[in-house]
């Protein structure tokens, strides 16, 4: 890797990421202010480079896959509790492509999910867990447009 300092003052280098199914160089390019941020920043996308192929599974696979690369890091509860949330949350996305998730697709996936009865922080968790999931497969999408349903408090009136 060449790392290049700008005209501004800045640094800049170009990390390539592989190839597309094209056969098309992928690259991205790094700016920072000093040359220490650019390495560290290129070091940490070199790091966690994901298969661009990738992109081609769905959404119940990719969240396996992100589960399973963690596995090693969580803890064994965690890990079944995961493992449970791919099972049973937002099923009606689990045969979508990643590449192709719209945030829309997700909001009816919540609102099917509300629909049966499930609470907001049920639904908040899977949704949480397939939005570390796509941010593992480097795919954004504003989950600041997503709305969840609003909390249901239990009723007091059971107490004696």
């Amino acid at each position: 890797m060449n790392i290049k300092e700008l005209k501004n003052g800045e640094f800049s280098a170009v990390i390539s990421l592989g190839f597309d199914d094209n056969g098309k160089r992928i690259q991205k390019r790094i700016t920072a202010k000093t040359r220490w941020e650019v390495q560290k920043q290129a070091d940490e996308l070199l790091e966690k480079k994901v298969d661009f192929a990738s992109r081609d599974l769905t959404v119940a696979q990719a969240m396996s896959e992100y589960v399973n690369s963690r596995s090693n890091l969580i803890e064994a509860t965690t890990l079944r509790n995961y493992h449970e949330m791919i099972r049973n949350r937002l099923k009606t996305l689990h045969k979508l492509k990643i590449r192709k998730l719209l945030i829309v697709d997700i909001q009816k996936a919540v609102n099917v999910e509300a629909s049966k009865g499930l609470s907001r922080r049920t639904i908040k968790n899977g949704v949480d867990l397939l939005k570390a999931t796509l941010e593992f497969f480097d795919i954004h999408l504003n989950f600041k447009k997503l709305q969840f349903p609003k909390e249901r408090h239990k009723d007091n009136d059971t107490l004696p």
